[in-house]
């Protein structure tokens, strides 16, 4: 059991789909960078406007991995259909 002493394991559920929180974290962090190599004098360089169109389509994809989160909540949040609602479930059980 020695192993186990200061083991870091979780056994908790874990999402595959990242938190809008963790996204918006990443999207900020990525504005961050953009502004910092925006603004710098490398960032007129043909290096510098490579790594800027590399933040922006890393920015782009993080902004759309939020909108597909935004829409998988929604569709999580919507009630089930009623059993009631379906195609032959009007049996008449009393005849």
């Amino acid at each position: 059991m020695a192993g186990v002493m200061g083991s870091s394991a979780s056994y908790g559920y874990s999402s595959p789909v990242k938190t809008n929180a963790g996204l918006e974290a990443q999207l900020d962090r990525y504005k961050g960078k953009l502004s910092d190599q925006e603004t710098c004098p490398s960032g007129k360089t043909p290096e510098g406007r490579a790594n800027i169109k590399k933040l922006e389509v890393t920015i782009s994809e993080i902004k759309n991995s939020i909108a597909a989160a935004d829409t998988q909540k929604i569709e999580a949040d919507k009630p089930a259909p009623r059993p009631s609602e379906g195609i032959g479930m009007n049996l008449d059980v009393y005849a």
